[in-house]
């Protein structure tokens, strides 16, 4: 028990400096130990897949109002409405590749799964790679 009080507080202490963004929401410590319980448990795979596709579809939600604002005059307002086109394919990469993990995990089934940030540079994007057919 003292050990897990002694984890909150350094979780604390380790994520305030978040608190200087304008975040949507500041993660918690029992946001972390959901996810750690998650990730930890893979037989819970749909647990984290589901987690991912939410998420997901939140970032795109965000970016479609933010890619639906009036055109800006200033030359920082063209650099984020850019970044957000970017991150756009970005997101809907990733999103897809959920889906098809999700596909997978139902159907028992597995294939490589490459992630690099091929739309983004500091962003990956998850493929999901397709069985090779065999040549005719």
């Amino acid at each position: 028990a003292a050990a897990s009080a002694g984890l909150s507080q350094r979780f604390v202490l380790r994520f305030r400096s978040l608190e200087h963004f304008r975040l949507p929401h500041l993660p918690s410590f029992k946001d972390f130990e959901l996810s750690s319980a998650s990730a930890q448990a893979p037989v819970e795979g749909r647990v984290v897949l589901d987690a991912a596709k939410a998420s997901f579809a939140d970032a795109m939600a965000l970016l479609e109002r933010i890619s639906s604002a009036k055109a800006p005059e200033d030359d920082e307002g063209r650099t984020v409405l850019e970044e957000s086109k970017t991150l756009t394919g970005v997101v809907a990469a990733n999103a897809l590749a959920v889906e098809e993990l999700t596909r997978m995990l139902l159907e028992g089934t597995t294939r490589h799964v490459a992630a690099a940030p091929t739309l983004h540079p500091h962003f990956v994007s998850v493929e999901v790679q397709r069985p090779k057919t065999p040549a005719k």
